[in-house]
């Protein structure tokens, strides 16, 4: 399997290299930033296309988590458009933020916080069209 990974940097992508290198069946292509065009899919020719989540999104503006959103909604476009599956993950935040009890995740989050709200919007939009 061919995974493209977003956000190198990203303890998550980390982690996937490590356990990369230990197979034989994966091979991962690992980018920098969160940008990806169709193209670039045609090129690289990945299995899915992994995005890990957001760290910390309460401590941010919501222009960064804006920006975020966004560019996941670009990958969602580019994705769809070259047929690649997509696997974005979540920060568990966006479970916690407006809750008294453990994280079900199962449930839809319906965080208090805008910032929280807007990545919900995007979850909402990738469950929608996938």
């Amino acid at each position: 399997m061919k995974l493209l990974i977003l956000d190198a940097g990203h303890c998550l992508s980390l982690a996937l290299a490590r356990e990369a290198s230990r197979r034989a069946d994966t091979e991962l292509v690992i980018e920098q930033g969160l940008a990806v065009s169709p193209s670039q899919l045609q090129a690289i020719a990945p299995d899915a296309v992994l995005i890990p989540p957001l760290a910390h999104p309460l401590s941010m503006t919501l222009a960064e988590v804006k920006a975020h959103a966004d560019a996941v909604d670009r990958c969602v476009d580019a994705c769809q458009a070259q047929d690649v599956a997509l696997v974005w993950c979540v920060s568990d935040q966006l479970y916690e933020e407006g809750f008294d009890s453990p994280i079900d995740e199962h449930v839809v989050p319906a965080p208090r916080d805008e910032c929280l709200r807007r990545l919900v919007q995007t979850g909402d939009r990738i469950r929608a069209e996938y």
